[in-house]
């Protein structure tokens, strides 16, 4: 049944977007890429729910919409969003491979 229903959600924001689209509703299409995020880390795909994050930002941000104009109400559904991936993000990387990633130097930190 859960899965079932991501997938109905994942349709349902897909169309979603389509009529806000053809409305030229730039609020509408941004809460469903919010809710194909929300969705994806519902389902376990982080990886997708961080690249739904970024197709955001970067779509906003072609509509003039940068996230520093958005309204707090966008900004709170948008950190959700984050929050609710960061976990598993972290989860997925060995903390050696966070340390490289930072930029710090092989066995920086240890005595």
């Amino acid at each position: 049944m859960h899965n079932r229903a991501l997938k109905r959600a994942h349709q349902l924001f897909a169309e979603s977007i389509a009529v806000f689209s053809e409305l030229d509703s730039e609020y509408g299409i941004w809460q469903g890429i919010v809710g194909h995020a929300r969705i994806a880390v519902a389902a376990g795909k982080v990886a997708q729910a961080v690249r739904w994050c970024a197709a955001l930002d970067a779509w906003s941000t072609a509509q003039e919409m940068a996230p520093p104009l958005w309204t707090p109400e966008q900004r709170h559904c948008y950190e959700r969003a984050l929050a609710a991936a960061r976990p598993a993000l972290w989860d997925s990387v060995s903390p050696r491979d966070a340390r490289r990633r930072a930029g710090e130097p092989e066995g920086y930190g240890r005595l």
